[in-house]
């Protein structure tokens, strides 16, 4: 029974692309549509901004017409130009509440930007840690335990074993591949984490990246 037990374990998954730096990570962050939400806002605010203090700058009073001067009795043309007092506190509650709508934004945006990076950062540890823990189960110990077992089934097949030794063996050999499997599941799910919140899966990321290098 334990023989055909054996017999059936699947052949390990596909091993999943290494990680590129955190800072191609945070990079790609920097397109989230959350923040890119904010980017468009902050644009449209300082589009307005322009607009008030444009707003604040007076508009000039142009008259003019014909005058006689009675001394002589020649004609001349005046030109009169007038600003409008208090010029200089035109607008200022325009300009005010655009400035505070501006930094609003750029406030809620950094809170956004600042809760996505710790997420990135959490789960950046997390799959490194688990990429370490695949790597020790596939190049380590899944071999050693699978040579123990090959060792101890030949020595049981010529009697130098007996059957309880070969069932622990081969006991701790589908443990270890189960871990294996395990761990790349885990591993499988945290890339797809990633791939959510940077909106590409890792292997794309790492062909975007070194496209660009």
């Amino acid at each position: 029974e334990e023989e055909a037990e054996f017999e059936r374990v699947q052949p390990d998954a596909p091993s999943l692309p290494e990680l590129p730096a955190f800072a191609v990570l945070r990079q790609r962050l920097s397109t989230h549509p959350g923040l890119q939400r904010f980017d468009h806002e902050k644009q449209l605010q300082e589009a307005k901004l322009t607009l008030a203090e444009a707003e604040a700058w007076p508009d000039l009073e142009v008259g003019g017409g014909f005058r006689q001067y009675n001394e002589n009795g020649e004609h001349a043309f005046l030109v009169e130009v007038g600003i409008p007092l208090p010029f200089w506190n035109r607008n200022q509650g325009g300009i005010a509440e655009a400035n505070t709508r501006s930094a609003q934004v750029t406030a809620n945006r950094q809170a956004v930007e600042r809760k996505l990076s710790t997420e990135l950062q959490a789960l950046t540890v997390s799959a490194r840690a688990q990429q370490t823990v695949v790597k020790e189960l596939r190049d380590d110990l899944l071999p050693k335990s699978k040579a123990t077992y090959d060792a101890v089934k030949t020595a049981y097949e010529t009697g130098q074993k007996d059957l309880l030794d070969l069932l622990d063996s081969e006991r701790t050999y589908l443990q270890t591949r189960e871990a294996l499997t395990e761990s790349n599941n885990e591993l499988r799910n945290l890339h797809a984490e990633l791939a959510g919140l940077l909106g590409m899966s890792i292997s794309e990321l790492n062909h975007s990246s070194r496209e660009t290098n």
